[in-house]
C-alpha cells in the first residue's frame, strides 16, 4: 500500500515481497531500481510506533486519557460491527418412533444442512419424523474479524489521536472558550489540593477538608459564591471543555480509522481485497448493510478540524454507507468482464458523482489526479453488462482468448 519498488529501465514496478523473491533483480535484468510512494495508497505510518508489541497494550491503555478511553471504545465498535447472522447450524429437536417407542431428539446439523433439514431428517429417521422445534446458531463476523487485531488498531488510532490534540488542543480550547485562564486556575486548584494530605487530618475526613479548601480558595478568588455555586461563565467553560473533549477530541480515531477503511474498500478491487493484505489485517473482503451503519455519521467538525488543523487529507461524506453499497454494486457489476479499471480513481469517481464536493476537492482527499477521476467517470458510465447471447458470447471469446 505505501510503496513500491520499480526498475529505473524499464519501469516496471514490484511489490516488496515480490521483489525480495526474484533475489533483487529486475526481469529485464536490470538492478538500478527506485523507492515509489504511492501516495494515492491507504497507509498512515504515524500509527506504527503505538501498534502493541508482545501482549504491551495493556501498559499503553493504561496511559490512555479519560477522553482516550471513551475514543478506544468507539472504535472498538466500529470495528467490531457485526454483519447480518450467517447460520453455521441447526438443531432440531424431533420426535420418532423406534421399536414402538416415541423417542425425543437433538440433531444438531451442519451449515450445509440450513435449508435441507427435511429432507436429511427422513433419511435418518424416515418418512414419520416430526420436528417439535428449530434451533438456529448464526455466526456474526465483524468488520475486522480478530480481536487482537481490533485492539491492537484500536490503540494505535487513539494514541495517534492524543498526539494530534497534544499539537492542538490549546488552539481548539482558546477558539471554543471563553475564559481559558479561570479554567486553567480552577484545575490548578482543584490539582494542589487533592494533593495535600496534612498529617492533623484523619483519612476519613481527608475528603470533606479537601473539599471545604477547594471551595475557600475559589471563594477569595471570586470562582465561586458563598453559597458553593460556581460562578457562571467558569461553568459554561467546563461544560464546553467536556463537550470538546467527548464529542471532538474523542471522535478524532473512529474518524481516521472510518475514513481510512472506507478509502480502502472504495479504492481497491474485490480481487485485491481477497488475494492479497490490506492496512487492516483480517479485514472483510465486503460488508453488508448492517456493518456499513457504522459510516452513517460523516464527523463532519471532527473532519474539518482535521482539514483546517493537520491538513489531513480526508473528507466528510454524507451516506457514506449508501456510497460503498454502490462500489459493490459496480464491483458485482464488472465481474467476469475482464475490465481493466484504476481503482485509485474509482472510489474517487464514486464520490464526486454523489457529493457536493467539488473536483479538486475530492483530488486533494484521495491524492488521485482530476483527469484519472474524469476517466474513470467515464469508463464507469460505458460499462454495462452484456444483455445479449451475442454480446455474452463475445465477451466469452475475449476472455478465451486473454
Amino acid at each position: 500500500e505505501y510503496a513500491n519498488i520499480r526498475c529505473k529501465d524499464c519501469k516496471k514496478s514490484y511489490r516488496v515481497s515480490s521483489f525480495l523473491d526474484n533475489e533483487k533483480a529486475c526481469k529485464c535484468g536490470s538492478s538500478n531500481f527506485e523507492f515509489k510512494i504511492n501516495h494515492s495508497g491507504v497507509h498512515r505510518l504515524e500509527i506504527i510506533p503505538y501498534l502493541p508489541l508482545s501482549g504491551n497494550y495493556m501498559v499503553l491503555m493504561s496511559g490512555l486519557s479519560s477522553w482516550g478511553r471513551e475514543s478506544f471504545k468507539r472504535v472498538l465498535n466500529v470495528l467490531k460491527q457485526q454483519r447480518r447472522g450467517v447460520v453455521k447450524t441447526v438443531t432440531p429437536i424431533v420426535k420418532y418412533k423406534e421399536n414402538g417407542r416415541t423417542i425425543t431428539k437433538r440433531v444438531p446439523l451442519d451449515s450445509e444442512f440450513a435449508d435441507s433439514y427435511e429432507d436429511e431428517l427422513r433419511r435418518r429417521f424416515g418418512k414419520g419424523v416430526r420436528i417439535e422445534r428449530l434451533e438456529f446458531h448464526r455466526t456474526k463476523p465483524t468488520i475486522i474479524n480478530d480481536k487482537h487485531t481490533c485492539t491492537n488498531l484500536a490503540l494505535a488510532y487513539v494514541k495517534h489521536a492524543e498526539d494530534i490534540v497534544e499539537r492542538h488542543g490549546e488552539a481548539i480550547f482558546e477558539d471554543k472558550i471563553k475564559d481559558l485562564n479561570n479554567l486553567k486556575i480552577y484545575d490548578e486548584i482543584i490539582y494542589s489540593v487533592n494533593l495535600e494530605k496534612p498529617e492533623f487530618i484523619d483519612s476519613s475526613d481527608l475528603e470533606d477538608w479537601r473539599k471545604d479548601k477547594i471551595n475557600k480558595t475559589l471563594e477569595e478568588l471570586g470562582l465561586i459564591d458563598k453559597f458553593g455555586h460556581l460562578d457562571r461563565g467558569l461553568k459554561k467553560d467546563l461544560k464546553e471543555r467536556e463537550k470538546i473533549k467527548t464529542k471532538i477530541f474523542a471522535d478524532i480515531a473512529p474518524s481516521l480509522i472510518l475514513w481510512d477503511i472506507s478509502k480502502y474498500y472504495l479504492c481497491t478491487s474485490q480481487d485485491r481485497r481477497k488475494r492479497y493484505g490490506s492496512p487492516f489485517p483480517y479485514i472483510r473482503g465486503d460488508i453488508d448493510r448492517q456493518q456499513r451503519k457504522v459510516f452513517q455519521n460523516p464527523h463532519t467538525q471532527v473532519v474539518n478540524l482535521l482539514r483546517e488543523k493537520e491538513k489531513e487529507h480526508i473528507l466528510s461524506v454524507p451516506d457514506m454507507d449508501l456510497l460503498l453499497h454502490k462500489k459493490f454494486k459496480f464491483e458485482g457489476k464488472i465481474k467476469n468482464l475482464n475490465i481493466k479499471l484504476n481503482y485509485a480513481a474509482v472510489g474517487p469517481a464514486i464520490v464526486f458523482t454523489n457529493s457536493n464536493y467539488s473536483i479538486k476537492e475530492v483530488s486533494y482527499a484521495f491524492k488521485v489526479g482530476e483527469k484519472s477521476i474524469k476517466r474513470e467517470i467515464n469508463n464507469m458510465k460505458s460499462i454495462r453488462k452484456p444483455n445479449t447471447k451475442r454480446s455474452r458470447d463475445f465477451i466469452d471469446l475475449v476472455k478465451n482468448k486473454s
